[in-house]
């Protein structure tokens, strides 16, 4: 809860030494727009950027390894998100409701993502994802309209 419901927090650098953005960091901060994540940080906690509804784009550095469950729920202005192949798991409902978001390129890096993971990013056009969540991408992507995205396994 470091920055909770702090909505006259705009912009934020994280310095070098941090190492996580732990759980709820900037939950309801809903006026966030830019964020500087260092390479020093390794784990997006849950619900760290939840309902930071101004955010509209965020690279995450090549040094993180896991993005936690809800991290940036309720995103709904999120437009770009970069995945570094470093990233592992993206766990449950990581980027549910961010019905902004055009496209996403999952890595190959990744090995595990929850269920519901990307569940009402209903402005998907492009999907690039691994083939071994075939299986899986109707409960990843529920309440996305698949049968219009342009899907890409690799």
């Amino acid at each position: 809860y470091a920055f909770y419901n702090c909505n006259s927090l705009i912009s934020i650098i994280i310095p070098n030494p941090v190492i996580s953005i732990c759980d709820l960091a900037f939950y309801k901060c809903s006026n966030l727009t830019s964020i500087t994540i260092p390479d020093s940080v390794t784990s997006i906690g849950i619900h760290a950027f939840d309902n930071c509804k101004s955010l509209t784009s965020i690279t995450i550095p090549n040094s993180v390894t896991s993005i936690g469950n809800s991290a940036f729920y309720n995103c709904t202005n999120l437009r770009l998100i970069t995945i570094p192949n470093s990233v592992t798991s993206i766990w449950e409902f990581a980027f549910k409701n961010c019905s902004s978001l055009r496209s996403i390129t999952i890595p190959n890096s990744v090995i595990y993502i929850g269920y519901y993971a990307f569940e009402n990013c209903k402005n998907l056009t492009s999907i690039t994802i691994s083939k071994q969540f075939k299986l899986d991408i109707n409960n990843i992507f529920r309440g996305v309209e698949l049968s219009i995205v342009e899907i890409i396994y690799t």
